[in-house]
């Protein structure tokens, strides 16, 4: 099966699990969390970014500011 493409910056503080696709680990505790969904069409990322937002406040910190839009100077 071929590698999916992970393009959200929650992926920075998160592994998919080698062994069950479905989970994904937390790259900080270890602890393996559900990516939702009965299949790879219907994976997300909000229980990921809910469990930062729970336990890891400074890595959930660096994830938001990385996600804020940049603004132009002029």
């Amino acid at each position: 099966m071929s590698t999916p493409k992970l393009s959200s910056k929650i992926w920075n503080f998160f592994t998919i699990n080698a062994e069950d696709e479905s989970k994904a680990n937390c790259d900080v505790c270890n602890k393996r969390l559900t990516r939702g969904g009965r299949n790879a069409r219907s994976y997300g990322t909000s229980a990921l970014i809910n469990h930062l937002r729970s336990f890891h406040h400074s890595e959930y910190d660096e994830y938001t500011r990385s996600t804020e839009p940049q603004t132009k100077e002029r």
